[in-house]
Formats: C-alpha cells, structure tokens, sequence
C-alpha cells in the first residue's frame, strides 16, 4: 500500500476517535457546573436580602385581601339589585295639604314649600310666589312703572297683574330706593326701583318686605321671595308645595 494511502487512513481515524469522545466528560462537568452556579447565585440573593422577601409578601397579602373586599361588595350589590323595589321620582312638588304648617326645629322656622299662596297689602290681594334661596331680593312682576315725586318724596306707580284678576291691579307706593341689576344676556345694567310692601305667609308668617319691580311676564309666577324674606324664619322644602292655607285678613263688620 503506498505509503500516502496509509497516512490518510491514520489521519482520518484521528479524527473520527475525536468527535466520538466530544462532548467529553470535562465539557459536561463544566457546564453542569455552571448552571449550579447560577442557581446558587440567584438563591443567594433572595436569602442575602430578606427584607425585600418580605415586602413582596406583605404585598401579595394586601392584595389579596382587597380582592376578597371586592368580591363581598360585588355580592352585596347583585344581592341588592335582585331584592330592592324600584321607585319612580316624581318630576314636580308634591302638593302638600292646606291646613298644615309645620315648625321645625328649636328657633321654630316655619317650614315652606316651591311655591306658596301669599297675601300682599297693598293692594290687598292673594298672588302665587315662587320661593327661591339663590336671590337675594324678592321681585314683583310689575309693569307701566312710572316715577314720580309726592311732597318732596320719590314714588312709582305701577301695574300688578295677577292670575285671578279681570284687569291689572293698580299700585303707588314711596321708592325706597334703587337697585343695579344686570341681566345674564345683557351687558347693560338697569336700576330698578324698590318698594315696601306688607306679606303674609299663611298665617305664620307677617311681615314688611322689600320688592323689586320687573317685567315678570315671562316667568311662570309673578312674585319671588328671596333670601331678604326667607331667612332667619323659614326652612325651604323643595319637595312640596303650597303648604300654607291662604292667608285670610280680618274682616271689620260696621254695625249701626
């Protein structure tokens, strides 16, 4: 056999024997190493820093509880929907009965509703009045006003209108004085005058009170009581209406 031949065979068994024998056992020994290596140091870190082990299992805790909470309010609130009765809110006052008026409270306030029935002198007559906390003054819807002066003093006349009367009920009072209102959809501002007049709430409430007059033709009644009137004495009901009988003025009877 020439010799070259034979070389070649030796060679190419060489390596043969090589790959057969890798990985060798050194290979395998080193990578098992290796890992064991790393899981001891991840296992190191978790037991070298304790605190922080226990942080994430106070954690997971509060967690874990607050789920069971929610859990329990879920039930509470299916359980509720299932066994509570459905109730239809009423979109205007209830109309409570005319001879009740209730007081209320240590400072005895007198209890009012929405709207009430309130008697105005002058001119004597009983007009529907929209209760309203959020103004300040009460207002009169009042037109034709005119100003005038009576001995020295500023007056105005004016037209009242009411829902039971035929025609306007004409009114002159002294001007108390005037007042600087300015409309929402207008930037001008007006000065209106005030006057006094005597009101009478059912018969719990008597007393003097300032008006301002405007054209409230537009509104659904044609007097307002404001905060001026209201407060100190009556506690406001939103919920009901006409509380308070019409207010019935003593009548003289002249005999001969």
């Amino acid at each position: 056999m020439p010799r070259w031949v034979c070389c070649t065979l030796v060679i190419a068994s060489l390596g043969l024997v090589g790959c057969s024998n890798w990985p060798s056992q050194a290979h395998r020994d080193v990578t098992i190493d290796a890992i064991k290596a790393e899981m001891a140091s991840a296992c190191a870190t978790v037991a070298t820093d304790p605190a922080e082990f226990r942080q994430l299992s106070a954690q997971l805790s509060m967690q874990e509880q607050q789920l069971a909470v929610m859990r329990s309010q879920l039930e509470v609130i299916a359980t509720e929907a299932l066994t509570e009765t459905p109730t239809i809110a009423s979109s205007s006052p209830v109309r409570a009965c005319d001879n009740v008026a209730k007081e209320v409270g240590n400072d005895h306030k007198v209890v009012v509703g929405a709207n009430e029935w309130i008697y105005l002198n002058p001119p004597g007559h009983h007009f529907q009045a929209r209760i309203d906390t959020g103004a300040a003054t009460s207002s009169l819807n009042a037109l034709n006003v005119q100003q005038f002066e009576r001995n020295g003093r500023r007056w105005v006349s004016f037209d009242l209108l009411a829902s039971d009367a035929k025609t306007p009920l004409h009114l002159e009072a002294p001007m108390v004085r005037k007042v600087k209102i300015r409309q929402a959809s207008y930037e001008e501002i007006e000065r209106r005058p005030v006057v006094e007049l005597d009101v009478a709430l059912g018969n719990s409430i008597m007393q003097t009170t300032e008006f301002t007059l405007t054209d409230r033709t537009q509104m659904s009644y044609p007097v307002l009581l404001g905060r001026s009137f209201l407060r100190d004495l009556t506690l406001v009901d939103v919920a009901i209406e006409f509380t308070h009988p019409k207010y019935e003025p003593e009548q003289v009877i002249n005999t001969p």
